[in-house]
């Protein structure tokens, strides 16, 4: 059949255009416009029916690195500002352009700097002589009370009852009440980490926060500190609570724990790449090891048995420190991410459990740290990883779940739980409370605890009007009915 003119006219103009990309040394994006055959474009369809529905799988495109962008002061045009180029206006404009720059690169510096090696800070007497501390054993004793109540010589009613008799004990705990929680403010900013020390006889509450700040709250009923009120006409006391705070790093302090054997020694790891040792007797604190590079950060830390340390840093890497040889520390590429927490076994500190963004929980041994010995991936990244006395692993994932693991990291127990803290509020990460519970802040302003079973058993400060924010930094105490939440603003409350 004769093609028609506007066929012809249609046919020549496409091969003027090809011609024209050919000369160009450019190729058409939609390939040839012009099939040379029908049965072309036969085969085409053909090949495109062989596999109806399956888009064609690209290979994933490498992500190019971000360079950090550095944001300096911008400068504006003296001439379109009608700015004479020689006059004092000028010249102060330009003064004052170098000063804001200067100011800047300072700011910039500052970010970098850390606490002098060695410092001395003004700590009050807390009363350690005659405290009793909860050690190993004792922790030991308070996990069979726990599991004794749990599993009453393992019948299921038996069971029921012991658990019955935990959120019997949970519902008895009330918001300390000796001050209102707007008065609790120990430290500055958001509260990142919260412990208690490990005295049995005082709940000492320390927190740390978004500036290196390290708040101290002494909540036994004779700490709170008296105060004359000048201002009434009547002769009254007033109180303040004993609250101590102390500029520990010059970054975020996210993680701190008490040394095992000495519990008046606080370790702590902060965003300024540094890792501290606080006397609490003496107020000295010394640097015990730091990052070369001052723009890294460490995330975490956990003490082993023996006194040695472990820690995590933001771009993914595992050390082991010996306060007493700092020199000889040795550091492990884990992650390509940032490794957002680590823990050690209570009692095998050989075996590290670190916690991800690149959705992974890891499970490592020191002696053999090439590659992790079990692993688990969650669907989004993981917060925590905390190792309990028995080698049960709990994680907080932004898939909104805390996981229990087994021993060998095998997911046990899975429990839906909103982890979505946004930008203001700190991330949650679930912990051990002693062997039995897991204890997590709740969106819902109050603190959750569970079994290993993964059962509700209490929602601390449920019906509480006074607190009006987030606990979201939370710990508990090893041997006492204690529990306590750390806010954005600074501010704790305290159940006991």
């Amino acid at each position: 059949m004769e093609e028609s003119e506007y066929e012809k006219q249609r046919r020549k103009n496409i091969l003027a255009n090809q011609a024209l990309l050919a000369e160009l040394a450019l190729t058409s994006p939609a390939g040839p416009l012009l099939s040379s055959s029908a049965g072309g474009a036969k085969s085409n369809r053909a090949k495109s029916s062989s596999s109806p529905g399956a888009p064609a799988k690209r290979a994933p495109r490498p992500k190019p690195k971000k360079e950090p962008t550095e944001h300096v002061p911008r400068r504006t045009s003296s001439r379109l500002a009608g700015i004479p180029a020689d006059s004092e206006l000028a010249k102060k404009k330009r003064k004052a352009e170098d000063d804001e720059a200067v100011r800047v690169e300072r700011e910039k510096e500052k970010k970098k700097q850390r606490i002098d090696e060695r410092m001395k800070f003004v700590v009050p007497d807390l009363g350690w002589e005659g405290a009793k501390i909860v050690v190993r054993d004792e922790e030991e004793e308070l996990k069979l009370e726990d599991e004794e109540d749990v599993k009453e010589e393992g019948s299921e009613d038996g069971e029921e009852k012991g658990i019955n008799r935990i959120r019997a004990r949970l519902g008895r705990l009330k918001l300390w009440e000796e001050f209102p929680v707007a008065d609790l403010k120990i430290t500055q900013e958001r509260i990142y980490h919260m412990e208690f020390h490990p005295s049995r006889d005082k709940p000492l509450i320390f927190a740390g926060d978004k500036i290196g700040n390290l708040g101290i709250l002494d909540a036994s009923p004779s700490a709170a500190i008296k105060k004359d009120d000048d201002n009434d006409e009547e002769d009254t006391d007033t109180s303040t609570p004993s609250i101590t705070n102390i500029k520990l790093h010059t970054r975020t302090l996210p993680s701190f724990t008490f040394s095992p054997t000495t519990p008046s020694t606080l370790l702590s790891a902060s965003y300024d790449g540094s890792i501290r040792s606080l006397d609490l007797n003496t107020g000295e604190s010394t640097q015990l090891y730091a990052l070369e590079d001052t723009g890294e950060g460490l995330s975490s830390l956990s003490v082993l048995p023996d006194n040695t340390i472990v820690f995590s840093s933001l771009s993914g890497l595992v050390g082991h420190v010996d306060p007493r040889a700092p020199a000889n520390t040795r550091t492990w590429e884990c992650s390509e991410k940032k490794i957002g927490h680590i823990s050690a076994h209570p009692a095998a500190g050989r075996i590290l459990a670190t916690a991800s963004l690149d959705r992974t929980v890891k499970l490592w041994d020191l002696r053999h740290m090439s590659s992790p010995i079990a692993e688990h991936e969650s669907r989004l990244s993981v917060s925590s990883a905390n190792i309990s006395q028995n080698g049960e692993v709990v994680t907080t994932s932004y898939d909104d779940t805390i996981k229990i693991y087994d021993p060998e990291l095998k997911v046990k127990t899975v429990v839906r739980h909103s982890n979505q803290t946004g930008r203001w509020v700190t991330i949650f990460k679930a912990k051990w409370w002693r062997t039995e519970r897991v204890v997590i802040a709740s969106m819902n302003r109050w603190i959750d605890v569970y079994n290993r079973e993964g059962e509700l058993l209490g929602q601390v400060g449920r019906d509480e009007e006074q607190i009006t924010a987030v606990p979201a930094a939370v710990a508990a105490h090893a041997g006492r009915e204690w529990v306590v939440g750390g806010t954005g603003s600074g501010k704790v409350t305290l159940f006991m």
